[in-house]
């Protein structure tokens, strides 16, 4: 009986471990169920993560000349007016 109890409770932390994954937790389950939780776990280790990353970075942009400054820059370079921080998300998005 304990056995079993052990099993059930080893396949269960091992679908734990594929939340956050492009496999499903019940897949996980079912795979280290019938297949033995070793088998469970590299099928795990082998799927990639599903969280997506955005990638953001911020410049300053002049409102008289509408150059772009770097980060750290505070007057335009053309101008001499005081430069507006922008911020700005990437448009595609990557799969970690």
């Amino acid at each position: 009986m304990i056995y079993i109890i052990s099993y059930l409770l080893l396949s269960l932390a091992i679908s734990i471990m594929s939340l956050g994954k492009r496999i499903s937790f019940v897949e996980v389950f079912f795979i280290s169920m019938f297949l033995t939780p070793i088998v469970g776990i590299i099928a795990v280790l082998k799927t990639k993560s599903n969280i997506l990353k955005r990638h953001y970075y911020m410049t300053r942009t002049c409102e008289s000349c509408d150059s772009v400054g770097f980060e750290n820059e505070k007057v335009c370079p053309k101008c001499g007016d005081v430069l507006e921080l922008s911020y700005h998300v990437d448009s595609k998005l990557n799969l970690a």
